[in-house]
């Protein structure tokens, strides 16, 4: 009777470290997939904001009144949703940009100079900008392990 208790507590001891080496085994993989899972979170989040931004700007500025884009001034601009539409505030000071969650999303509008023989853009001498075009450059910055990291789209609205 006392060999089957030595052997039970031996059994037991055994489970414990076999169990023991597996969890000292799992434990970095899952804590590198919670990680992996959390970056993709937030990744698609600030996707998520690039897209919205740029198609809002899109919107506001084709469905503008003003018969060309002439009316929308260089510079940064923050995005507000009035209750029927998107609406672009600013330009602003660049060192606001607008803050949703742990995201930062800055708006910047430029004007967009032709080439007359090509119809292709160039850098503006002045009398050759194309009040019809604006480039809109939408950045998402957030801060992930102590390192900044941001996403940017780039597009040209044209309003014809």
């Amino acid at each position: 009777m006392r060999n089957k208790k030595g052997y039970m507590v031996l059994e037991a001891l055994i489970t414990i470290v076999i169990f023991g080496m597996l969890v000292v085994a799992i434990f970095p993989s899952l804590n590198f997939l919670v990680v992996r899972s959390r970056r993709t979170k937030e990744n698609s989040q600030a996707s998520i904001l690039l897209q919205e931004g740029m198609e809002a700007t899109y919107n506001v500025l084709t469905q503008s009144p003003d018969p060309d884009l002439s009316g929308f001034a260089d510079g940064q601009y923050n995005l507000a949703q009035s209750p029927a539409s998107w609406v672009l505030n600013g330009p602003i000071f660049p060192t606001l940009p607008e803050v949703i969650d742990i995201y930062y999303r800055t708006i910047t509008i430029e004007k967009v100079c032709r080439n007359d023989a090509s119809g292709g853009q160039e850098p503006c001498s002045g009398d050759n900008e194309d009040p019809n075009s604006k480039k809109v450059t939408t950045v998402i910055t957030w801060t992930e392990n102590s390192s900044d990291k941001d996403i940017k789209a780039e597009m040209v609205v044209v309003k014809f």
